[in-house]
């Protein structure tokens, strides 16, 4: 996936922790267990390791 963004509006960092907000992980943003937890059952997955799914977003 691709995002493009205007940086003059929001940052890279801002973008992640927004996602984060939603339940997502990313490289650098963990996503709250209560909100990940609130996540549909189909996305709600959690790896053999027991941490969330992770978004690597570069």
């Amino acid at each position: 996936m691709t995002v493009s963004f205007n940086p003059t509006v929001i940052s890279f960092d801002q973008i992640k922790q927004r996602i984060a907000d939603v339940g997502y992980d990313s490289d650098s943003h963990r996503a709250t267990d209560e909100v990940y937890n609130n996540l549909p059952g189909v996305v709600n997955m959690i790896d053999l390791s027991g941490k969330h799914n992770i978004m690597f977003l570069q």
